[in-house]
């Protein structure tokens, strides 16, 4: 189960790795391949735990010949590092993978330029963005959890509300 939810992933791997491509930086930015690989690496700042990206990064560095460099902080974190870089004008970034409510921080911020990888197409326009400045890659699950020792069928509740 584990194998073919990794290589289900694998055909995001580019959108996760190209996920939020910013207006100033790394020329490979803008799909330009060779530009990438003349820089040597692309510098992904994200809050997914570095053995999940592992598979992500392996493709991507298999495809592409270019390295990827992953720093991994909370969304918070996240946030703050790429925000105080750009406030300052030197991020040290290529690309953010992070929760929605900090990218729509940062996209209102500016950080973002748009992209639409050609692996979008396959994720439901119900979680795409209109501008293309947030590209999703995975859709996590909410769900209820309980105690049924200690909450009755009766008393379940049927929403998040």
């Amino acid at each position: 189960m584990v194998h073919s939810f990794i290589r289900g992933s694998v055909c995001f791997a580019i959108a996760a790795l190209l996920l939020v491509p910013l207006q100033r930086g790394a020329s490979a930015q803008t799909g330009n391949i060779e530009a990438g690989k003349k820089e040597g690496k692309v510098i992904v700042y994200g809050s997914v735990v570095p053995q999940a990206m592992k598979g992500l990064n392996e493709a991507f560095e298999r495809k592409y010949g270019i390295k990827v460099e992953y720093w991994r902080g909370d969304s918070t974190k996240v946030a703050e590092r790429a925000r105080t870089e750009w406030r300052a004008g030197k991020p040290g970034f290529d690309v953010v993978e992070a929760n929605r409510g900090v990218q729509l921080i940062m996209k209102e911020e500016g950080l973002f330029q748009k992209y639409s990888p050609p692996s979008a197409e396959k994720f439901p326009a119900k979680f795409k963005e209109k501008d293309a400045l947030i590209t999703p890659w995975r859709v996590l699950p909410i769900s209820i959890l309980y105690n049924t020792e200690l909450v009755k069928p009766n008393d379940v509740p049927k929403s998040l509300d």
